[in-house]
């Protein structure tokens, strides 16, 4: 039996010579319908398989955004730029005490940053500790005054009071003499905090960098109440 006669039969329209156009349709679709079924049995007999075009995983992008998060120190910053990267000089408070911005120093020469960009604090505990890697460069002769170079070249300045005369006694006394290496965070003396206020302007002490490039500038990342050797409240950021 020829697959014309299977088909004719299929669709029961009568004789052939007898077709209209509408007998004519039904055959071609039943014609289309039996070889879909003889394709899929063919394809089954042989194994054959398909191959599926894979869709592209969705692709999360994760936005950066200037929202402020808490570390791991429950330290909120307040300086947020990806662009920005951080110098490697590590940096830690030299009190325990308020840490401001520099320009809350009620001295224009620092508030205004005639000596260089910092932070400073207003210690409430007597222990002073190293500010930075490196070797101490020189000291004032009432001590008020420490300079350092760091491992990594910088320069960096911790004034302990404001308008410090040098013939008073301001209460320093210090562990460390002109050229020893100190490690960041290590303690370095102590200041008789009394004796200080009594003596000075403000017992408040900036902490400079009279020697950063165009591109690098100093981030206070958190004020308030800090902890002698804490890390990462402040530091120095360059611009790409």
């Amino acid at each position: 039996m020829r697959l014309s006669d299977v088909i004719f039969a299929a669709a029961y329209i009568g004789p052939r010579e007898e077709w209209g156009w509408v007998q004519t349709l039904g055959v071609i679709a039943v014609g289309i319908i039996l070889f879909w079924i003889l394709y899929k049995l063919v394809l089954s007999k042989i194994n054959w398989k398909t191959e599926s075009v894979k869709k592209p995983e969705k692709v999360e992008r994760v936005v950066i955004t200037d929202q402020a998060v808490p570390d791991e120190n429950g330290i909120m910053p307040i300086h947020i730029k990806e662009e920005d990267i951080e110098a490697e000089d590590t940096i830690v408070m030299p009190f325990s005490g308020e840490l401001m911005k520099l320009d809350k120093v009620p001295d224009p020469i620092f508030s205004e940053k005639m000596v260089g960009d910092g932070f400073a604090i207003r210690p409430i505990k007597e222990e002073i500790v190293s500010p930075v890697s490196g070797h101490v460069q020189k000291i004032q002769s009432n001590k008020s005054l420490i300079t350092f170079n760091t491992v990594t070249g910088r320069e960096v300045i911790l004034h302990i009071g404001l308008n410090v005369a040098l013939d008073i006694d301001t209460g320093i006394s210090l562990d460390v003499r002109e050229g020893d290496f100190v490690t960041v965070g290590k303690r370095i003396g102590k200041v008789d905090l009394d004796k200080l206020i009594l003596n000075v302007k403000s017992p408040i002490s900036p902490v400079v960098f009279p020697q950063l490039m165009e591109h690098e500038r100093v981030v206070v990342k958190q004020e308030g109440v800090v902890d002698a050797g804490m890390e990462g409240v402040v530091v120095i950021e360059i611009d790409k």
